[in-house]
């Protein structure tokens, strides 16, 4: 099929964003390729964001615009999945932006069924800006994939990836409901299980990681219990990926184990400071902990103290002996 006539569906979940969304989707509009239809969807926003959708709604027919009660990012982007019709299917988070270049540099004259580029993080001091390109170039397979963009943290999040819309629709793949932090990283791994080995890496940079807004979809404080319910879901998505590729080097394994420990530690650390917790109810909690990715993340190196003390304090003693002690410790 001629790429002109393959459709890209952009789907930008919005929540708050009054001040930065006309330069988001002005950035998508002036793309060098046309082909595309843009689903601004507006999660319960308390600001003019609304009411600038139906606005830019109204001046560009590729614009459509949703408006649904606040039920977060994946609320947002599973309805997007729902209403577009592109071949494929790209996110772009409404405080961020992407160059002219963005949705042609993505071969969109060949099948792959993912493909991924490299971002820019930007922040209000722009000389800290950072620009993150996958050295790997081209096509390959999912295990190349992995070993490259995860080392690197591409993979983790929706953004500068090109999806295929009929994989989605297939297997129903959407993004954690029950998550308002880490669902991204579970969905991008979920897709990746039912990919064949038709990936493709482009070394570029189109996409622009803002540090400027902090009322977004994507920056709202997280419990101690919603970030291990984000990590448990990745690591047993990860598990399976690992099942389908078991080539997977150690370099990469052990470098999710530390990911995943800071995780866990965090979100054991969070439960023993919360506030709005009971004693009883910490003490369920951590006594719950799923026993798999405990013992995956035991003895990982490289933990920063208060993790080690936790690491130490989890495998060693019972939770009615440290539970105040580290409460205390860390106020």
């Amino acid at each position: 099929m001629n790429c002109h006539f393959k459709m890209v569906s952009i789907i930008v979940p919005i929540y708050n964003a009054e001040k930065v969304l006309k330069r988001c989707v002005e950035s998508i509009l002036h793309q060098e390729y046309h082909d595309f239809e843009l689903l601004l969807i507006d999660d319960g926003s308390n600001d003019n964001s609304w009411a600038i959708c139906k606005n830019l709604m109204l001046k560009d027919t590729r614009i459509r615009a949703y408006h649904q009660n606040n039920h977060g990012a994946s609320s947002a982007r599973n309805l997007g999945i729902q209403e577009c019709n592109g071949e494929y299917v790209v996110f772009i988070d409404c405080d961020d932006y992407v160059s002219s270049s963005y949705l042609s540099d993505f071969d969109l004259a060949n099948d792959y069924d993912f493909q991924i580029q490299g971002f820019t993080l930007t922040y209000p001091d722009r000389s800290l800006d950072k620009t993150i390109i996958p050295a790997l170039s081209g096509p390959c397979a999912v295990v190349d994939l992995l070993e490259e963009c995860e080392l690197n943290s591409l993979i983790r999040g929706p953004v500068c990836k090109l999806f295929k819309r009929d994989l989605l629709i297939k297997y129903k793949l959407e993004f954690p409901k029950y998550l308002t932090y880490g669902e991204d990283a579970i969905f991008v791994k979920q897709y990746l299980l039912y990919c064949n080995e038709k990936c493709k890496v482009i070394a570029k940079s189109n996409y622009y990681y803002t540090h400027e807004s902090s009322d977004s979809l994507t920056s709202r404080f997280h419990s101690g219990i919603e970030l291990y319910k984000a990590s448990l879901g990745e690591y047993q998505v990860f598990n399976k990926l690992c099942e389908k590729n078991p080539c997977l080097s150690n370099n990469l394994i052990t470098h999710f184990k530390w990911l995943k420990a800071i995780d866990i530690y965090q979100s054991i650390h969070n439960i023993i400071i919360d506030d709005n917790l009971t004693y009883k109810e910490k003490k369920l909690l951590i006594d719950s902990l799923d026993n798999s990715i405990m013992k995956f993340v035991r003895g990982t190196k490289k933990l920063p103290i208060k993790f080690k003390l936790l690491e130490f304090c989890y495998n060693k003693l019972a939770s009615s002996c440290y539970i105040h002690i580290l409460r205390v410790l860390y106020k």
